[in-house]
C-alpha cells in the first residue's frame, strides 16, 4: 500500500482498515473505539482521543492541511496506544498497522 498523500487517503485508512480471519473482517478502528468500554477511570479521556480523531477525520476535506491531520491523527493514536498499554488491552500489531501510515512523512 502506498504511503498517504493527501487527508482522504488519511480517512480512507482510519476509516477503511480491517483485520482480515477467515471467517470475516472486523474494522480496525470500531475495534479500538469498543475498547474505551474497558478502561476504568480513563474511558473518558480514551472517548474524547476517539471522538477527536472522528472530528478531524470526519471534518477533513481534499483542501484540509495534511500535516495538521496527520499530526493530530499521530499523536491521538499514540495518546489511546498508551491508555490500552496502560490497561493491558492493546493489540501491538493493530496499531503499528493503523499508525505506521500515519506518522509517515
Amino acid at each position: 500500500m502506498p504511503w498517504p498523500t493527501s487527508s482522504f487517503q488519511l480517512q480512507q485508512i482510519v476509516f477503511t482498515h480491517a483485520f482480515s480471519s477467515s471467517q470475516h473482517s472486523i474494522n480496525t478502528f470500531q475495534v479500538l473505539s469498543n475498547e474505551s468500554s474497558h478502561l476504568g477511570a480513563d474511558e473518558t479521556v480514551y472517548a474524547s482521543a476517539v471522538t477527536r480523531i472522528l472530528d478531524a477525520v470526519g471534518s477533513a476535506t481534499k483542501s484540509s492541511d495534511f500535516d495538521i491531520l496527520q499530526s493530530t491523527l499521530s499523536i491521538t493514536l499514540v495518546q489511546m496506544a498508551y491508555l490500552l498499554q496502560t490497561h493491558k488491552r492493546v493489540n501491538g500489531h493493530a496499531f503499528c498497522v493503523l499508525l505506521r501510515p500515519a506518522l509517515t512523512v
